[in-house]
């Protein structure tokens, strides 16, 4: 008989994302955790686009800052591992971490290079927690404090992220103009604040959206969800979807889900999916 690790319940949801609290809410779209069950090989988890960045602890490793992505990563998980995690509101992530967005796009960096020597007294409070759940309180406790310290976000840039996520035909002219910048200046605010160009944050919002509603629909009629979606057909969004997970349509959006299914610019879709 394999014994279970002192941290790992085996009555404990293997993935679990959790609203924020009201002081985090502005900055966070969730905290989650992941536990890989003791026995077996570990996992390799798929992680695809969703305009966010995220704090991780892995197991007790340093923690690490995983930046926007536009393409597909697998993440290898040992056996018995305890991951925590916050998921940045798309263009908070300067606010929190002290350097523009689009310098970890694609990429990973230390939370270290970031918070300094903060970040061991945070892991030590961290690893000190018995199991996932309790780990996650102690990281939303800690967030507190460093929200609450922060500066405010680029507010014209969250508002325009939060404007190209729902409305995804949307032109990017229209969400400029409303900022009252010109093209250049909003495109360099963008990236600095969200990662991403407007575009391809654009099309990773469609791509989340996509997601989100194959979940409450179900994946049997492809061109609704593409119409629905904002998809110009359904030849488009296959196209995306390959480009975006490496997958079919099929394989896809009968296993994966929305990570911005909390506290985001896709409740009020989700809200209208269920009417």
């Amino acid at each position: 008989m394999t014994e279970a690790r002192p941290d790992y319940d085996p009555s404990a949801p293997a993935y679990r994302e959790t609203a924020p609290p009201p002081p985090l809410a502005r900055h966070l779209v969730c905290t989650w955790s992941r536990i890989v069950g003791p026995a077996g090989p570990g996992r390799a988890q798929r992680i695809l686009p969703d305009g966010c960045a995220d704090i991780i602890w892995i197991g007790d490793s340093d923690p690490v800052i995983v930046g926007p992505a536009t393409r597909v990563a697998v993440a290898r998980l040992a056996p018995g591992t305890v991951v925590v995690g916050a998921r940045l509101r798309p263009g908070t992530a300067p606010a929190l971490l002290d350097f523009p967005a689009d310098l970890i796009l694609d990429g990973t960096a230390p939370l270290r290079e970031s918070w300094g020597g903060e970040t061991d007294r945070l892991s030590d409070a961290i690893r000190q927690a018995t199991g996932a759940e309790a780990r996650r309180r102690v990281l939303e406790r800690l967030l507190i404090g460093r929200v609450a310290a922060a500066p405010s976000p680029d507010r014209a840039m969250t508002a325009a992220a939060e404007w190209l996520a729902r409305i995804p035909q949307g032109q990017v002219r229209e969400a400029r103009l409303a900022t009252g910048l010109s093209e250049r200046q909003f495109h360099r605010r963008f990236r600095a604040a969200v990662g991403y160009a407007p575009k391809t944050f654009q099309r990773i919002a469609r791509f989340q959206r996509l997601l989100a509603l194959a979940e409450r629909w179900g994946a049997g009629n492809l061109a609704d969800l593409a119409a629905a979606s904002g998809y110009a057909d359904q030849a488009h969004m296959t196209r995306e979807i390959r480009r975006l997970s490496g997958r079919t349509p099929t394989a896809l959006l009968t296993r994966a889900r929305s990570t911005l299914g909390l506290g985001n610019p896709l409740d009020g879709l989700r809200d209208r999916a269920a009417g």
